[in-house]
C-alpha cells in the first residue's frame, strides 16, 4: 500500500518560488517600458481638465482665468487673472499641481503671451464668454516616449493632441 502525503516539500516550494521570481524579473522591464506613456497621456489629461475647469470657473464666475505653466518643468498654475477683481465668490478657485515625475512641459517660441514675477508663463487665459483669448500650444515629454502636442483654439474651446512632429489628432 502506497502512503499518502499531506504536505508538500520543502524541494517544491523553492522550485515554485525560484519559477515565479524568474518570471517577475522577466516581466517587470517590459512593464516599466509601458510606463512613460502612461505618464504623458495621464499629464495630458490633467491640462485638459484644467482647460476645462478653467473655462468653467471663468464662465460662471464672470472674471478671467489664467493657466501658467513652467517651461522645462511640470508645474502648472490655474487662477483668476487678476485676484484683485471683486466677484460673487469670497474666495476664487485656484489648481496649483504638478505633471508625474519625469514629465516636463516643452514651449516652443511665439507660444507663451507673458510671463510673471512668479516664473509662471501665461499659456491661456479663458474669458467669461467660454472663449479664450488666444490659441494655446503645450508640449510634454518623458523620457522613453514620443512628445505630444496638446492645442487649444481659443475662440471655441477644443482642444486636439497631436504627436510631437504632427500627425493626427486624439
Amino acid at each position: 500500500m502506497a502512503s499518502r502525503r499531506s504536505a508538500y516539500t520543502l524541494f517544491e516550494l523553492v522550485l515554485t518560488t525560484v519559477v515565479i521570481m524568474i518570471t517577475a524579473v522577466l516581466a517587470i522591464p517590459s512593464i516599466e517600458s509601458m510606463s512613460p506613456g502612461y505618464k504623458l497621456n495621464a499629464s495630458i489629461d490633467a491640462v485638459r481638465a484644467a482647460w476645462a475647469q478653467g473655462r468653467a470657473h471663468a464662465i460662471e464666475e464672470g472674471r478671467p482665468y489664467r493657466f501658467a505653466i513652467s517651461p522645462g518643468t511640470g508645474s502648472y498654475r490655474l487662477a483668476p487673472e487678476d485676484n484683485n477683481s471683486t466677484s460673487s465668490s469670497s474666495r476664487p478657485y485656484m489648481l496649483q499641481d504638478s505633471l508625474p515625475p519625469g514629465v516636463t512641459f516643452v514651449v516652443a517660441n511665439g507660444t507663451i503671451s507673458s510671463s510673471s514675477s512668479d516664473g509662471l508663463s501665461t499659456v491661456a487665459v479663458f474669458l467669461p464668454d467660454g472663449t479664450a483669448r488666444d490659441d494655446a500650444v503645450v508640449s510634454f515629454q518623458v523620457k522613453g516616449a514620443q512628445s505630444k502636442t496638446v492645442r487649444l483654439r481659443g475662440l471655441t474651446g477644443a482642444v486636439t493632441v497631436q504627436p510631437l512632429g504632427g500627425g493626427g489628432a486624439r
